[in-house]
């Protein structure tokens, strides 16, 4: 039996979020599944939410979808940090992400919460 070891992080993609204040965040893994990350600030205080996992192509929820909400004064380190870890958590295996507005990920978010309210 072999083993790996001396495991090294590569990245392969980079994200440009211009306002890090104010923006949504989709993540996909390579299983179809989405992670939606949306930060919005007004007047100085931040408000976080990360949602998912869900299927966007299938009428039936994962095994346990996760909702945070946060608010918090504006911290740019701390948003920094924040969607460092929602890109590279290892628990969500995202191997796509891009910048979308709220209205593009709204009616997965209502399609996913209509399933758990059914």
């Amino acid at each position: 039996m072999t083993f790996d070891y001396l495991q090294r992080v590569v990245v392969d993609a980079q994200l440009d979020v211009e306002n890090i204040g104010e923006c949504v965040l989709r993540g996909r893994s390579d299983l179809g599944e989405e992670q939606y990350l949306i930060i919005r600030t007004e007047q100085g205080e931040t408000e976080v939410i990360d949602y998912g996992p869900v299927d966007p192509t299938i009428d039936l929820l994962p095994m346990g979808v996760t909702l945070h909400y946060n608010r918090f004064e504006y911290n740019q380190n701390k948003l920094y940090r924040i969607i460092d870890k929602f890109l590279n958590d290892p628990k969500r295996v995202i191997t796509q992400a891009d910048v979308v507005t709220v209205n593009e990920i709204n009616q997965n978010i209502w399609k996913s919460l209509q399933l758990i309210l059914r």
